[in-house]
């Protein structure tokens, strides 16, 4: 049995391994619900599974490190999901009526903290309509003393006043923000 000292010793991920590991992230169960409140128009979907059908209004961006996963050509991939040239050219280029975030890793194994400057960030630099799905057991909190209800409202209240929750179950949510 080998023993690995760094995560670097196992070498890069074959595509097969990173298309399992792709469709174990993004959980399809919940996008319908994103659907629903999705407005007319293009959609920008960012490290969000918006390649999930061939529809000509929803434009994908997915994270470089998925790249090969995807047969559409029409996937545009990124690096630095904060970068201002990302965000920048989404508004000038493809003027979406809404951005959709949904399973993102943005998202995940962060604290309390980092999710409201996540959603204070995508507020400031999508001036659009954004669907953000949160799964609070992604999220570090001291979870025998606030249960994720109350994260979600404390991050809605240091958000943005415009924001709608949407509650899915116990533990998964949408932030509604236009």
């Amino acid at each position: 049995m080998k023993i690995v000292n760094n995560y670097k010793d196992l070498g890069e991920l074959g595509i097969d391994a990173k298309k399992i590991i792709y469709s174990k992230i993004k959980n399809k169960i919940y996008q319908k619900n994103i659907l629903e409140l999705l407005p007319n128009g293009k959609s920008v979907w960012i490290d969000s599974y918006g390649s999930y059908n061939n529809d000509p209004n929803v434009i994908s961006f997915e994270n470089a490190k998925w790249k090969g996963i995807f047969k559409s050509a029409d996937i545009k991939y990124y690096k630095d999901f904060y970068s201002p040239t990302l965000h920048q050219s989404i508004n000038k280029y493809i003027k979406p009526s809404s951005i959709v975030i949904y399973g993102s890793c943005e998202f995940r194994y962060i604290n309390k903290q980092e999710l409201m400057d996540n959603i204070n960030f995508l507020i400031k630099s999508y001036h659009t309509k954004l669907l953000i799905y949160i799964d609070t057991v992604f999220i570090d909190f001291n979870k025998l003393k606030y249960s994720p209800q109350h994260i979600i409202e404390e991050t809605k209240k240091h958000t943005d006043s415009r924001c709608k929750i949407h509650s899915l179950n116990d533990f998964k949510y949408i932030f509604e923000i236009n």
